[in-house]
Formats: C-alpha cells, structure tokens, sequence
C-alpha cells in the first residue's frame, strides 16, 4: 500500500533504479518482471540526469496522493528529498558489506578469471599503485615489465603524454601472490 512508503524506501527504490540498463524499459518483456528481476536481468547505470527525471515524475505522483488525501499530508512527500545535480560527485559512505566485499582476500590461481575472481585485484592495484580506471583496465600481462629487478607496470596507453610512465608494482601485491595470478 501506498503508505508504507516512507522516505528511506524512495531512497532505496531509487538506488535500485540507478542500477538499471539506461534501455531498460525498451525489452518489450521488461514489464512482466519484478523489481528485484529487472535489477538482475538488466543490470547497468542509469546517468544522474535520469534518475532525476524519475524522481520529479514519482514526487508529482505523490505530490497529487497527498492533495487527494491517499497519502498523509503530515508524514509529507517520501520523494520530497534533493538528489544530487549534474556534476555533483558526492557519494554515500561505503557500507561494511560493501567494502569486506571491496577488500576480499584475491585467489591467486583461480580455476577460470570471472568477475569475482578479478575485482579484489582490481581493487588492490587501484589502491595500492595510484593509476586511473582506464589505465588499470588496458593493462595486459604483456604491459608487466622487470628492470634491475624491480617489477612494473608499463603504461603506454593514457590520458596524457606525463601518464606515460613505468608503474613499480607495489610490494604488497607481490606478497599477496600477484605474479602468480597473472
């Protein structure tokens, strides 16, 4: 029912919603799935512009209930919240969840590379050797080199002619067994 809806379930709702395919809606299907189905069949991120839109439409909805009494003018609007505005990069806290998840100790010969395998050491190299997404993405083992002894990562490929450069690749995920993995 329409009032159980408070504020932090339109926040809720709205993260979910920010985690949807931007086309989404266009699989003719998509109306036959639940909220939690349509998150895991059409995974993705939706732009800030977007979730606004989305916003706006559903505080209207509201906006109208309350006028017309389907919804308690006193518990107020649950989408009466400010989102963020384009180019707002202010982001909510990690979770503990979220960053054991983050942190989790890295297979170091896993039987096939998936996803799972791969981001706790995506998440240890950005950590630990201060290289931007992009670069940490085009790296291949071919880009692992070793000068006097010192491993390194090259990178050949960024965003300026100074982001060329030999990263050292940093002693604690060589301890963690990071040659191995690769």
């Amino acid at each position: 029912p329409i009032a159980s809806i408070d504020t932090e379930s339109a926040v809720s709702f709205l993260d979910g919603v920010a985690l949807l395919h931007p086309k989404w809606g266009r699989y003719g299907n998509a109306k036959d799935f639940s909220f939690d189905e349509l998150l895991a069949k059409y995974p993705g991120k939706l732009t800030n512009r977007t979730i606004n839109r989305h916003h706006i439409a559903l505080r209207g909805l509201f906006d109208w209930a309350i006028d017309r009494r389907y919804y308690s003018k006193e518990v107020g609007n649950p989408f009466g919240f400010k989102l963020r505005k384009k180019g707002d990069r202010t982001k909510r806290p990690f979770t503990i969840e979220m960053l054991n998840a983050l942190l989790e100790a890295p297979q170091i010969k896993p039987e096939t590379h998936t996803w799972t395998t791969t981001r706790p050491w995506l998440t240890l190299l950005a950590l630990y050797n201060g290289m931007r997404e992009d670069e940490i993405g085009s790296l291949a083992v071919a880009d692992i080199i070793e000068v006097e002894g010192v491993k390194f990562f090259a990178v050949t490929d960024s965003k300026s002619p100074a982001g060329i450069r030999r990263v050292p690749i940093h002693s604690v995920l060589l301890n963690y067994g990071f040659m191995d993995y690769v």
